[in-house]
């Protein structure tokens, strides 16, 4: 039995998106010990997997188990004759580099790694993150992953998202997730409040349901815009929650976050606004014909706050009724049965 680690840390929606390669080097080690070095963030995706082991590295620990040393010790102890490392950071490098395992992969063309890609992966290249993770696998002689995604959720916590469900009655009405807010840091990917209460309105009038989910830092956006319309679910579900929440709704939409990446791994149409990141590199798994955009010039310019002379004007322009045309052309929200979506 060989052992094989998968580095994976962060962010949230990175991590989601990287979930089926992570998938695919489990299932090209089949009788093999199999490991996952994630972040805090990542812990509750994968815990209840019943083939991958988990460790968690938190890079706000100095010392410890869980910090950077941490984890090099815990390396070279374990042992691993294999490590594909899909976060390609500076701290993965050092994991690669000082844990000493007997063969690597790496998504960059760099001397730590005995493969990877041969060309670099650079702020400018067009391809989107998937992709490249799959170059990854392949040089590392693994199949690519396919474009679908599936994480694994406890009874108890399943249970949990049933009741809510229920109490709601939101399944029986149909209904769909929405994602409102940001991660702190990056208020200029969020489309307009005003902009959602319309789109929630119009589905609303459609005859669904709309849920809005989301952190903390969502809280203020999520508050108002349920009291219009909808259920607010802000911060009552875990990530691996809000995935089995999104599977059983019709459909998302969201702005460029780690709910986007969730909808779309729970395997629903998922509509993406982007303006401020690029929607080539980071568009949700098997979504990329439901991208939302506009034609401001200076998009994607990848800045956390618009500066105020462009007046968000690359998310301002993409409008509600744009967004509900383009959903109901794709799903029939005014012509077909509900049940049929």
């Amino acid at each position: 039995m060989k052992r094989v680690l998968v580095i994976k840390m962060s962010a949230l929606g990175d991590v989601v998106m990287a979930a089926p390669h992570i998938e695919a080097v489990a299932r090209a080690h089949p009788g093999d010990e199999v490991w996952l070095l994630t972040g805090p963030v990542g812990r509750d995706l994968f815990e209840d997997h019943p083939r991958i082991r988990l460790a968690v590295l938190d890079r706000s620990s100095l010392w410890g188990e869980k910090s950077l040393w941490g984890r090099v010790q815990w390396m070279r102890r374990t042992g691993f004759d294999k490590v594909f490392d899909l976060q390609g950071n500076r701290t993965s490098r050092r994991l690669v580099r000082w844990g000493r395992p007997g063969f690597s992969v790496g998504t960059q063309p760099l001397a730590v790694y005995d493969r990877a890609p041969a060309e670099p992966y650079l702020p400018e290249t067009q391809q989107n993150v998937f992709d490249r993770l799959n170059d990854t696998l392949k040089a590392g002689g693994l199949d690519p992953a396919p474009a679908r995604a599936r994480f694994h959720i406890s009874e108890q916590k399943a249970a949990v998202v049933a009741q809510w469900m229920e109490q709601n009655r939101v399944v029986e009405q149909g209904f769909a997730v929405f994602h409102a807010g940001s991660a702190p840091g990056w208020e200029s990917k969020r489309w307009p409040a005003r902009h959602w209460a319309e789109l929630a309105d119009r589905v609303d009038r459609a005859g669904f349901s709309c849920v809005w989910v989301g952190s903390a830092s969502d809280a203020q956006v999520n508050r108002g815009l349920a009291a219009r319309t909808g259920h607010d679910a802000t911060d009552l579900f875990s990530p691996a929650q809000v995935h089995e929440l999104a599977r059983h709704a019709a459909f998302g939409a969201a702005s460029d976050s780690a709910p986007m990446h969730l909808f779309a791994a729970a395997g629903i149409p998922v509509y993406g606004f982007f303006g401020p990141t690029s929607r080539v590199r980071s568009h949700a798994l098997g979504q990329g014909d439901r991208v939302l955009f506009g034609d401001a010039p200076c998009s994607p310019c990848f800045l956390g706050t618009c500066p105020r002379d462009r007046n968000h004007a690359c998310l301002e322009d993409i409008s509600p009724g744009r967004v509900f045309a383009r959903i109901n052309q794709d799903l029939g929200l005014l012509t077909r049965d509900r049940n049929t979506i």
